[in-house]
This record gives structure tokens, sequence and C-alpha cells, in this order.
């Protein structure tokens, strides 16, 4: 039940992603989060949490089609977004 609302979550998101009716181009990166210490979670071999994080990026920024799954036989469009890109200016600080 979790997972699905998850889904319907990420499916609303794209509608939600808007700053000032201001259109703005998305960058993706992926980062693995390392605890400082060694943990033995259940015997893994990759002691890290991987994380995907999605942002404005520059308007200069080429996106590419996103996939989720495997990386054989992806399952789920994500949309489009610019790897690693630059992130877009923030507000003039005032």
């Amino acid at each position: 039940m979790r997972f699905l609302a998850l889904w319907l979550i990420l499916l609303a998101a794209p509608g939600l992603a808007r700053a000032d009716d201001t259109a703005f181009k998305v960058g993706v990166t992926t980062r693995d989060l390392i605890p400082p210490e060694p943990y033995d979670w259940r015997g893994a071999k990759l002691h890290a949490l991987r994380v995907t994080i999605w942002y404005p990026a520059a308007a200069d920024a080429r996106e590419q089609p996103q996939w989720t799954g495997p990386r054989i036989v992806p399952f789920v469009s994500t949309g489009s977004a610019a790897p690693d890109a630059a992130p877009a200016a923030g507000p003039a600080a005032g």
C-alpha cells in the first residue's frame, strides 16, 4: 500500500514542480551516502545508501529520457532530465 501511495505521489509531482509558473529544465544526479564507520547491514557488501536527486537545472541543460528499473529491462519512464547538469540560478538575495 505504501508503494502504491509513493507511485501516486511521484506521478502527480511533475505538475507541482513549478515556481511562479516558470518552467525549469530538470537535472538529475545519483550519489552514494556512506556511513562514517563500518556497519553490517544484513551482510551487504555495499555499505551505502544510493539516492537520486532531481533539481531545477540551468536553461542550457540537455535533457535525456530517464527510466526506472533494472538497466537491462527498465520498466517505467520517469520523464526527461539532464544528467549532472549545472543547477539553475537561484533568486537574487535582496
